[in-house]
Parts: C-alpha cells; structure tokens; sequence
C-alpha cells in the first residue's frame, strides 16, 4: 500500500513533465521535441503560436539593432582615439595646426561611442528579454492547446468501473 501512495503522489506532482512538448531554454540554446536550435533558427517553431510569434520577432529585432549599435559605438570609439593621437602626434611636430580641434572631435566621438554602447545594451538586454517572455508565452499555448488549464487534481468520482479515486492531470 505504500509503495502505491507513494507512485500515486510521484504521478500527482510530477504530471505536468509528461503532458506536452515544450520548447526549453538551457544556456544559450534552446530544445524542442529532442533537436537543439539557436535563437535565430526558431521561427518555424513560433509560427504555431502567433501571440509567441510576435514577441520572438521583436526581440530578435531588437538584438539585432543592438548588434548594429555596438558595432558603431565601436567604430565611433575607435576613430575617435584615433583622432586624439593624430591630434597629439600633430602637436609634437612643429607644424602650424592647433590639435586642440583634434582633441575635441575625438573626445566628442569618443563619448558619442560610449552612449551608443549603452543604448546598444540596453537593446541588447530588452531583446533577451522578449526572447525569455516568447519561450513562456509558447509554453503557456502549448498547455492551452492541449486543454491542460486545469491544475492536477485527486478526486473521489464516478468512473467506468465504479466509483474511485480520480487523477486528472
């Protein structure tokens, strides 16, 4: 009899593992039915559930502006303290020009660099986030579209045989 209470209360908690297939996130790869994909290869997933579906587009939109933008913070750095040493290497040689023009611009390009890259961040982020908020939204769908809406429960009703207890998961 223990051994039965205790298989019945192993099925009870752990019943929502066997009732559909859902889509996983472990590191930076998702799984679905057994195949591994990354992110950018999950559109025909998606496409079962368009509520998902639009969320996952937003975020791979956003991840890659965000992709973009670190790239032209990048180049906006680079030339930037490209242009200080070209303006201090100016004002070693005794030449006539002022570096303090090169000086400003790189300064100014520099600083520009650095607020893309956090605005480029924080793209990044709000973009891993609608991808997080998509895997839950198909998840859900998935528990909708199979009628899973209800929580596991253990009564005592009518069945074929009788009356006894009933498990719906």
């Amino acid at each position: 009899m223990k051994f039965i209470l205790s298989l019945l209360l192993v099925f009870f908690f752990f019943s929502g593992f066997g009732q559909g297939e859902f889509l996983v996130k472990n590191g930076s790869n998702y799984f679905y039915k057994g195949k591994g994909y990354k992110y950018k290869d999950l559109t025909p997933i998606y496409r079962q559930h368009e509520p998902a579906y639009k969320i996952y587009m937003e975020g791979v939109d956003l991840r890659k502006k965000a992709s973009r933008n670190g790239l032209n913070g990048l180049y906006l750095i680079g030339g930037g303290a490209l242009t200080v040493l070209v303006g201090s290497s100016v004002a070693d040689s005794n030449l006539d020009i002022s570096p303090n023009g090169y000086a400003a611009f790189g300064t100014i390009a520099v600083l520009g660099g650095y607020i893309i890259e956090i605005i480029a961040l924080t793209q990044r982020f709000k973009g891993d986030s609608k991808l997080r908020n998509a895997v839950d939204v198909f998840n859900f769908g998935v528990i909708e579209k199979h009628g899973y809406k209800q929580e596991t429960s253990l009564l005592l009703g009518q069945t074929s045989n009788g009356i006894g207890l009933v498990l719906s998961f």
